[in-house]
């Protein structure tokens, strides 16, 4: 080429995207080339392939991958390809304590979530943990059940699937912001938790959970109550005849049902099942003497707000809870 041919390679390294070097030229066609002088003109010659662009130098990735997937089958991992003390080739000690640490701390996490272990157990050996004084998850287990640090059987952790998934929508009630909706939904999850494990064909792995059960049911029972009378829904009063009554029952619906009949709730039920942020109102209500008046207004016009999109049976619902909003209201007009 006796020519440099500069603007030709120019616009052609412009239009191919890549640099002035990787551009070759036809040599037969390097009169037609260097009368080339347009974008166009050159568009045409690079269809015509009398110019065209050298591609990318490098290396080949087949061997590497070759030898990769051999490594993956468990090949080219004997005593002569290894380098290395076993602890380095895993990583170090710091990696496998990483490893070991955060499966001891998932675990503890599950025995604080399925309320295996109380909160004050959790956090001291989640400290021991720190110290080093567990080296497996088993190792944990074992020591829980060896303290007796449990109160509630460990055998909540093997439960079956369809099992497990009813008792872990029973635990996921606390992260509900209302203490009066967290306690009405823990004990009607609890209760439909219950059923499934009473219907369960794994007998022997479900056997002590069964017998955990009504103990556990009880003191979820207890707890509703309480929170019942604390926002003066049921009569305080009559807490103590409820509670009794608790123990013969197996659903949480039987209760509510029990205190309509007997005239203890003084607030109607119904407010349970509505939605969190009337709730939330009516619990402002309670801890906020002095202001009735006006929270108890903000609650109407929430609740009429909701009737307007709400269905059938939140409508018959939320119709009750108003009337009674409306009937305390006369209260104070008079």
């Amino acid at each position: 080429m006796t020519k440099p041919l500069k603007t030709q390679r120019r616009l052609a390294a412009e239009i191919l995207k890549c640099g002035e070097t990787r551009v070759w030229f036809d040599p037969e066609a390097l009169d037609e080339i260097e009368k080339a002088t347009t974008r166009e003109e050159i568009k045409k010659l690079i269809h015509e392939r009398k110019i065209w662009k050298y591609p990318i130098e490098g290396v080949s990735h087949v061997r590497a991958n070759i030898r990769a997937e051999q490594r993956r089958k468990g090949r080219r991992r004997g005593p002569g390809k290894r380098k290395g003390s076993k602890l380095a080739r895993m990583g170090g000690k710091k990696f496998l304590w990483m490893i070991r640490i955060r499966a001891i701390r998932k675990m503890l996490d599950k025995l604080r979530e399925y309320e295996i272990i109380t909160r004050g157990v959790h956090e001291k050996l989640r400290k021991k943990a720190k110290a080093g004084a567990f080296r497996s998850k088993r190792h944990v287990v074992m020591y829980v059940l060896e303290h007796e640090l449990n109160i509630a059987p460990i055998e909540l952790l093997e439960m079956p699937e369809e099992i497990r998934m009813k008792y872990e929508e029973y635990t996921k009630t606390r992260g509900i912001p209302s203490e009066l909706k967290r306690a009405f939904l823990a004990a009607i999850k609890f209760c439909e938790f219950a059923n499934y494990a009473k219907e369960s064909k794994e007998e022997e792995k479900m056997k002590k959970i069964i017998e955990w059960i009504p103990k556990k049911r009880l003191e979820i029972f207890s707890n509703l109550i309480e929170v019942l009378a604390n926002y003066r829904i049921i009569r305080v009063d009559m807490k103590e005849v409820l509670m009794d009554y608790a123990k013969k029952v197996d659903d949480v619906k039987d209760l509510l049902e029990y205190s309509k009949e007997k005239n203890i709730a003084v607030t109607p039920l119904e407010l349970l099942h509505l939605p969190k942020e009337i709730v939330m109102i009516y619990e402002e209500y309670v801890k906020n003497p002095g202001w009735e008046q006006e929270i108890l207004t903000k609650l109407q016009r929430n609740l009429e707000k909701f009737m307007k999109k709400a269905s059938e049976e939140e409508k018959n619902n939320a119709s009750r809870v108003l009337e009674w909003v409306k009937n305390e209201l006369k209260k104070f007009v008079t």
